[in-house]
């Protein structure tokens, strides 16, 4: 972590503290400090998760994700409301260990024999390698500092690494599992993960009988909690050719990967027909328009594809916790039929937009002709012009649309958008919170629902609400 993240997390350990909530640093307090380092793993009470999140949101922080990826288990993500770099803070809460259904470790498992480290509540070197075991074996990853880590803590523990490894794999296989642990065998403990964790299910279901029957009506509660509130965010990005949408979506794609799961770009549509063609077109403008019978099956099928799409391919990312990108959308086409041969059907275009599910955002990047010619010559100035009014009309129309200006530098474009997104994830969340909190938030938390309540980036034009 970088030092403003350490301090934020520090500041976190102190208010739990001070609460006097049980908590404990279950993994990751080695790596305070390091760069390289993009969370970190806590086990704290139920109650203690309301301190979490006052703590999280003080002195410039501002929580943009909470994700219920497990009953009893939380992800926090924060961001700084610094405009030099965007700083983002993960925090992994967890009230017990659990995955698909079944108990691997109790709060008691957790917490019991913690201790003090330069401050920190942190979890005893029993507790700290079996959640390392159970969590690396059910993952199916052993990274190498974690391997080393593993192997020096079952070095430590000496006999215990042992009781504890038969407790959590069984007599037989949990011997076995210490022995290639202390030989750094590793190429034996990844060709023996099914057995390992058949193993695991098994004493899990000896150590907490009759867990899952109990688990699942608050299970099917969270999974359509997730379903009807996803957590990940589609972000269409509309503008001429040469404004600059790929170089932004890369650099997104990067910059906010620690507050999603996975990202995936789109060309236009979800393509279920798989109809996208490779490559750019040099002369978007130059080919003669459809008829009228074949605009109608145009927009057929691109309805057909974005419904379809959204339900097959889209959403399911955003339940997941993913970034979905669009390079364009479909509202592309009211502001530039030409490029679809789609010309004099504006109104047809426009009753089927009524049907075509919305994005989360719309991000239209706007630059003058001059900065866009300077970077790609496929149509004219004049007509970069007239494109140019359309897209910033196109932006008053819509409901979730910002523009940004594209002629800045393409770490400021990127700055620029990420407050945008991160804005909206934090309004986002505060709509959200009492899905998670009974207590009503602290009044410096509350939000009126508009975007870009900091100061607003340099190149952002507009705001937006969120619905």
């Amino acid at each position: 972590m970088l030092p403003q993240e350490t301090l934020a997390f520090r500041r976190i350990a102190a208010a739990l503290q001070e609460s006097r909530a049980p908590y404990c640093v279950l993994h990751g307090w080695r790596d305070l400090g390091n760069r390289e380092s993009t969370d970190i793993d806590i086990a704290v009470s139920p109650g203690a998760l309301a301190v979490v999140e006052d703590a999280l949101s003080r002195d410039g922080w501002h929580i943009i994700q909470l994700i219920n990826y497990e009953i009893g288990g939380y992800f926090f993500v924060a961001t700084s409301s610094s405009h030099e770099r965007r700083d983002l803070l993960c925090i992994d809460a967890i009230t017990s260990f659990r995955h698909n259904g079944r108990l691997y470790l109790d709060a008691d498992d957790l917490l019991s024999g913690i201790h003090t480290h330069q401050g920190l509540s942190i979890a005893a070197l029993g507790t700290e390698f079996g959640y390392l075991l159970v969590k690396k074996i059910i993952k199916g990853a052993f990274p190498i500092h974690q391997r080393v880590l593993l192997t020096e803590l079952s070095s430590q523990l000496e006999e215990r690494a042992l009781r504890i490894s038969i407790r959590l794999l069984g007599s037989r296989l949990g011997k076995e599992m210490h022995e290639w642990i202390k030989g750094a065998r590793w190429n034996a403990v990844q060709g023996n993960l099914g057995r390992l964790r058949r193993a695991l299910r098994r004493q899990a279901a000896r150590r907490y009988p009759g867990n899952r029957l109990g688990y699942w009506p608050g299970e099917l509660k969270r999974l359509w909690g997730r379903f009807r509130l996803h957590t990940g965010l589609a972000v269409a990005l509309l503008g001429p050719d040469g404004s600059g949408k790929s170089a932004l979506i890369e650099r997104m794609r990067t910059d906010l990967r620690a507050a999603f799961r996975e990202s995936a770009v789109f060309r236009l549509r979800p393509d279920i027909f798989g109809r996208n063609s490779a490559g750019v077109n040099p002369h978007p403008h130059g080919a003669p328009s459809r008829s009228a019978s074949a605009s109608i099956v145009k927009l057929a099928l691109l309805l057909v594809d974005y419904i379809a799409g959204y339900a097959s391919l889209v959403k399911p990312r955003l339940v997941r916790n993913d970034l979905v990108l669009f390079d364009r959308y479909y509202h592309d086409l009211l502001a530039d039929p030409v490029r679809y041969r789609l010309r004099g059907l504006s109104r047809l275009v426009r009753l089927v937009s009524g049907f075509i599910p919305e994005p989360d955002l719309f991000l239209i990047l706007d630059a003058p002709e001059t900065i866009i010619l300077g970077r790609k010559t496929e149509l004219p100035c004049e007509t970069l012009n007239a494109l140019r009014g359309v897209y910033r009309d196109l932006a008053q129309s819509l409901g979730q649309a910002v523009v940004i200006d594209a002629s800045i530098d393409c770490a400021g474009v990127a700055r620029a958008a990420e407050t945008i997104v991160c804005d909206y994830l934090h309004s986002r969340y505060l709509a959200r919170r009492h899905e998670w909190f009974r207590q009503p938030a602290r009044a410096d938390l509350k939000s009126d629902g508009a975007l870009l309540t900091r100061a607003p980036e340099p190149g952002v034009e507009s705001a937006l609400r969120v619905q």
